[in-house]
C-alpha cells in the first residue's frame, strides 16, 4: 500500500525497514504566502514523479487527497535530510568490500530464509531525476543496523551491530588468508586447493625432504664413527635373538626383550613401564638393593628409578606391630584359598638393625625405640625408660600348600624375653584365624634361648616329650586343632657347623 510503504514505483521500504519516512509537503493553515507556495510547489512536483510511474487508481487517488502519501529517505539526498546536531548517519561497513559484496543481500531479498546473511545492500540514490541516468550510492550495513549514531569526538561514525559485524568479518578474512596460505594436510584433496596452499605445501614437503636427509647423513656418520665390527657368527646369534626365535620357548624372556626394545625406543621423560617390569624390579631390588643400583646405572636394562619403587613399595604407610592395611591386603590374597590351601605357619625370626632414631615428618614421631605396640609387652624386663632398637622381629606367614609368603607384623626390640614373644605370637595367630580365615598349624624359629623358653611357656597346654621337649599346643582360637613347634633347620645346620668348628677337631687338640 503507497500511504504504508514508499509510494516510488520499485521502492521496497516499509516502516519494517527502519529507515525514515517523510509525508508529502502539505500546505497547512498558519503558513505563510512564501512557504504555502513552496510547499504547493514541492508536492506538485513529487507527485508528477510519482504519477509518471503509478497508475492513478481510485485508492491512490483516495490516499493523496487525505495527504497520506509517503517518501522514504533513501529519495533525498543526504545534504537534505536535517541533521542534528547530537546524530549522524552510520558510514556502515568499509572493510573487504570486494568479500562484502558477495555475502551481501538487498532489503527485500527472501532467497535463502533458512540461512540469513548478516549484511544488507543499502542503495542511495544520488539523484531523483528521471531524465537522467539513476545512479546511487551503495552502503553496506549490518542487518540491525542502527542508522543513526551518537556524534563523538573521534573514530569512525559507525553504530555497534555494524562495528561488531565488521569485527567479525576481518577476524573471518584473516582467518580465510591463514587457511590458504597453510599446507595441505595428507589426506586432502589437491584438486581442490588453492595456487597459495598448493605452494605451501610443496614448500613443506622440501623442507621435511631436507631435515630428514640431513638426518640420515648424520646417523651415517656416527654409525662409520662409533660401530664396531662383528664377527659373523656373532651377528647370527645377534640377528637370531632379535627375531625371536629363541624367544618362544619362555614366554617371560620374550616379553621381557620387547618391553625393553619399546622402553629404549620411548623418550627418558615419558616411559610407561609394565606392571610385570615394576613386579620384576621390585624383586630384584629388595634381595639386594646395591645390586640393582647397579644393574641401572650400567645401562644393561632400563628399570624403574628407586624413586617410582618407592610409590609402589610403600602401598601403605608402613609402622610397627598389626596394621589395618597389611591384613586387609593379606586377606584379599587368601580369599582365593580353600580346604587345603588354608593350612600355613608363622616364621618368627629377628634381624640386627643399626641403632638410630629417625623423625616421621607426616607424624611427628621419632621412630627408633623399641616397640611392641603394647606399653606393657614394650616396657616388661627393661629397666631403661626410652630404649633404643637395636632388632627387629618379624612375623611371616607362609602357606604349607601354596607360594604364599607374607609378612603380617613386624616390631621394633632389643633383648627380647619369651615373656614379650607369647603375647606377640597369640596376636598374630588371632588375626590369621578370626580376620584372614586361614588355618595356623605351625609356628617356626631359631633355636636361640628365648625361642626355647618360648615353646616351653606352653608345657601345661600341650604335648610334651619324656625328655621335657614341648612340640605342640592347642590353637586357643580352635581348640580342636593344635599347633607344632618346629625349629628352623638351616639355623640348626649352621650350629651344628658351628660347634663342629669350635670344637678343635682338626687340630687334634680334644
Amino acid at each position: 500500500m503507497p500511504g504504508a510503504n514508499c509510494a516510488l514505483y520499485g521502492c521496497g521500504t516499509s516502516r519494517r525497514s527502519n529507515l525514515s519516512l517523510f509525508k508529502i509537503p502539505f500546505p497547512a493553515r498558519g503558513d505563510g504566502d512564501k512557504t504555502a507556495k513552496l510547499k504547493s510547489d514541492a508536492r506538485k512536483e513529487w507527485l508528477r514523479v510519482i504519477l509518471r510511474t503509478r497508475e492513478n487508481t481510485p485508492e491512490l487517488k483516495k490516499r493523496i487527497n487525505e495527504n497520506n502519501i509517503f517518501l522514504c529517505e533513501l529519495h533525498f539526498k543526504p545534504e537534505l535530510i536535517y541533521q542534528h546536531d547530537d546524530f549522524l548517519i552510520c558510514e556502515g561497513l568499509h572493510q573487504h568490500a570486494e568479500y562484502l559484496t558477495t555475502i551481501a543481500k538487498d532489503p527485500d531479498d527472501q532467497t535463502h530464509p533458512l540461512h540469513p546473511s548478516d549484511v544488507v545492500r543499502h542503495s542511495i540514490p544520488k539523484s531523483v531525476e528521471m531524465d537522467t541516468n539513476f545512479r546511487v550510492l551503495a552502503v553496506f550495513r549490518c542487518v540491525t543496523c542502527q542508522v543513526l549514531v551518537r556524534r563523538q569526538d573521534q573514530g569512525d561514525v559507525i553504530c555497534e551491530p555494524c562495528k561488531q559485524l565488521q569485527r567479525k568479518i576481518v577476524a573471518q578474512q584473516n582467518r580465510s588468508t591463514r587457511q590458504s596460505s597453510a599446507p595441505a594436510k595428507d589426506k586432502a584433496p589437491l584438486t581442490r586447493c588453492s595456487a597459495d596452499k598448493l605452494r605451501a605445501t610443496v614448500v613443506e614437503s622440501r623442507v621435511k625432504c631436507s631435515l630428514l636427509e640431513a638426518k640420515v647423513k648424520s646417523l651415517q656418520v656416527q654409525i662409520e664413527k662409533d660401530s664396531i665390527t662383528v664377527s659373523e657368527t656373532l651377528e647370527k646369534d645377534v640377528l637370531t635373538i632379535m627375531g625371536g626365535h629363541n624367544l618362544e620357548s619362555t614366554p617371560h624372556m620374550k616379553f621381557f626383550w620387547e618391553q625393553q626394545v619399546r622402553l629404549r625406543q620411548a623418550n627418558q621423560f615419558g616411559r610407561r613401564f609394565h606392571p610385570q617390569v615394576i613386579r620384576f624390579a621390585l624383586s630384584v631390588h629388595c634381595k639386594s638393593a646395591s645390586a640393582y643400583r647397579e644393574l641401572r646405572d650400567s645401562g644393561a636394562l632400563i628399570l624403574p628409578s628407586e624413586r617410582v619403587l618407592r610409590d609402589y613399595r610403600n602401598y601403605f604407610k608402613p609402622g610397627a606391630g598389626i596394621t589395618k592395611e597389611n591384613v586387609e591386603e593379606l586377606k584379599e590374597k587368601a580369599s582365593k584359598f580353600s580346604g587345603i590351601h588354608k593350612y600355613v605357619a608363622v616364621i618368627m625370626d629377628e634381624m640386627k638393625i643399626q641403632e638410630n632414631l629417625v623423625f616421621d615428618k607426616t607424624s611427628g614421631e621419632l621412630i627408633g625405640f623399641i616397640d611392641l605396640s603394647d606399653p606393657l609387652t614394650t616396657f616388661a624386663n627393661t629397666d631403661e625408660e626410652t630404649p633404643i632398637a637395636s632388632h627387629a622381629l618379624t612375623l611371616l606367614v607362609r602357606g604349607l600348600c601354596t607360594n604364599l609368603k607374607h609378612v603380617v607384623a613386624y616390631y621394633f626390640t632389643g633383648n627380647v624375653t619369651s615373656f614379650q614373644l607369647l603375647p606377640l605370637f597369640w596376636k598374630v595367630v588371632g588375626v590369621l584365624e578370626t580376620t584372614v580365615k586361614l588355618w595356623v598349624i605351625a609356628a617356626v624359629n631359631d633355636g636361640a634361648s628365648p625361642n626355647r623358653k618360648f615353646f616351653a611357656l606352653h608345657a601345661k597346654l600341650g604335648g610334651t616329650l619324656p625328655c621335657g621337649l614341648v612340640y605342640e599346643t592347642p590353637n586357643l582360637f580352635v581348640l580342636t586343632r593344635m599347633i607344632y613347634f618346629f625349629a628352623d633347620v638351616p639355623h640348626l645346620i649352621k650350629t651344628t657347623r658351628n660347634c663342629l668348628y669350635n670344637s678343635g677337631y682338626g687340630s687334634h687338640s680334644r
